[in-house]
């Protein structure tokens, strides 16, 4: 089988655009995270 290019989350997250997209991530994370142990 031909070898699969890494997922595009990580390939992205070298370029400024997905550093932009994984800190939404993160911050979206971390908001899931704060109104669960809010509750």
């Amino acid at each position: 089988s031909k070898e699969e290019p890494a997922p595009t989350f990580e390939v992205e997250a070298h370029s400024g655009a997905g550093q932009l997209t994984a800190i939404k991530l993160n911050l979206f994370i971390a908001n899931s995270n704060a109104a669960r142990s809010n509750r």
